[in-house]
């Protein structure tokens, strides 16, 4: 069972149980056969409440005096025997409302706000063991759980039959450390914790309905031990972890992307997401689970990848709003140019009169379309714009009036003159035609 002694020297943080280990060097520790998670955490309590207490009792016997003592002694008549009786029943009254009160506040405290804390997720019953000095510790059945004990020193500790399931081992020490019995389910490891010499008959891989109770025994025949170093590979081969640090937040979307493609190249088994932990509002640790033949290095390659495919849809994105922007001008200035086209008509055919511009030989036609296709191109259009633009003016004034598609259709025929018909012009008169009645014209 462990030491009361060793557990509230161990609650007190790791400067303190760091100097306690040099100060008594010669001290067996034992934090044996108990569930460390609970025992610190009760024992922190306990320090907190400490603290907290005097201030309390110091406040509630003033705000007594105030508020009952003093009315009750101004009530008192001069008889110094009632007066003396009145004083004994009183300040008996005052120390029992006083007793009431200092036990209510410290259930209030030390029961309901703890809990509601561990209900809120604020104190899950992690432990932080973070660089502790546990070296030759007897932690036999200990329970573990959840346990941070990065970088911290567990050489030649006995940790048999412990429940480390889930911890956290990333830099620590277990040089000559005995875990025949340990449960390792979960536990975070890698290329920084030190596995030399494990003494270790066999583990077990999982937990079980009872945290007690582990289950997938290794070696699996209960009559076979590990032989030298096969503790270690066993724990190669099951599992590695890595850290990939985010400081400035995760599109996650395009991360799991990420993560899904890299994984493609490996077996579904090797690699996986074991946790998430968010630090701050926008820093984010992934803690990624693989076997060990994958290298670091290639671990490091998803967050790599996530950069850039997050660097480039940012791009694409910025080039999407511009060529938006772009195409929202090019059309406010072709609503603009179709606005003006009856300005223009005006200002040739005179104010309050329509601008004909078929005629009745081609030859006219043709120089009112060459009129109305450089005026457009004065005006900021291309010569595709302007061709499409006197196309669509010219169709608008033909489709009601057959005979003027008739001149159209004569004037494009093969019988007439080529050298008398500008080809821009013959172009506008075909689109023009196939806008009014949907004829292509050769």
């Amino acid at each position: 069972m462990a030491n009361s002694i060793h557990l509230d020297k161990l609650s007190q943080g790791v400067n303190s149980w760091n100097k306690w280990r040099v100060e008594n060097s010669g001290v067996k520790v034992d934090l044996s056969d108990t569930n460390i998670s609970e025992e610190v955490s009760y024992r922190r309590y306990k320090h907190v409440l400490r603290a907290v207490f005097p201030m309390i009792s110091l406040l509630l016997a003033l705000a007594l005096n105030q508020y009952f003592l003093q009315p009750i002694g101004k009530t008192l008549n001069q008889d110094n025997n009632q007066q003396i009786l009145l004083t004994v029943f009183s300040s008996i009254v005052v120390l029992g409302v006083y007793i009431v009160v200092r036990l209510t506040l410290f259930k209030l405290i030390a029961v309901y706000i703890f809990d509601l804390l561990a209900t809120l997720n604020l104190n899950p019953g992690k432990v932080d063991l973070n660089g502790f000095d546990l070296s030759y510790a007897d932690l036999s059945d200990s329970r573990l759980r959840f346990a941070d004990l990065t970088a911290a020193s567990l050489r030649s500790a006995n940790l048999s039959r412990s429940n480390l399931s889930h911890s956290r081992n990333v830099g620590a020490d277990f040089e000559q450390a005995t875990l025949t019995g340990a449960c390792i389910d979960n536990w975070s490891v890698d290329s920084s914790t030190n596995l030399k010499n494990i003494i270790c008959d066999y583990v077990y891989l999982e937990e079980g309905n009872n945290p007690e109770c582990f289950e997938q025994r290794r070696p699996i025949d209960k009559r076979s031990c590990f032989a030298n170093n096969d503790f270690s590979t066993l724990v190669e081969t099951v599992s590695a972890s890595y850290d990939l640090i985010f400081t400035d937040g995760i599109d996650w979307k395009t991360f799991l992307n990420t993560f899904q493609e890299f994984k493609g190249g490996y077996d579904d088994k090797n690699i996986s997401i074991q946790a998430i932990e968010s630090k701050s509002e926008n820093a984010f640790v992934i803690r990624i689970m693989a076997v060990p033949e994958i290298d670091e290095s290639e671990i490091e390659k998803i967050k790599s990848s996530y950069e850039k495919k997050l660097y480039s849809a940012e791009k694409s994105l910025e080039f999407s709003n511009e060529k938006l922007e772009f195409y929202k001008g090019e059309l406010k200035e072709k609503r603009e140019r179709n606005t003006d086209l009856y300005r223009v008509i005006e200002t040739l055919a005179g104010k309050n009169q329509s601008f004909e511009i078929v005629s009745e030989d081609i030859a006219s036609t043709s120089q009112n379309i060459q009129t109305l296709l450089e005026l457009f191109k004065n005006r900021g259009a291309n010569h595709s714009e302007a061709t499409q633009e006197v196309a669509r003016e010219l169709a608008e004034q033909v489709k009601s009036d057959p005979s003027a598609i008739r001149k159209l259709l004569a004037w494009t025929a093969d019988t007439v003159g080529k050298a008398t018909v500008a080809e821009t012009t013959r172009t506008i008169i075909r689109f023009a035609i196939k806008m009014a009645t949907g004829i292509s014209v050769p």
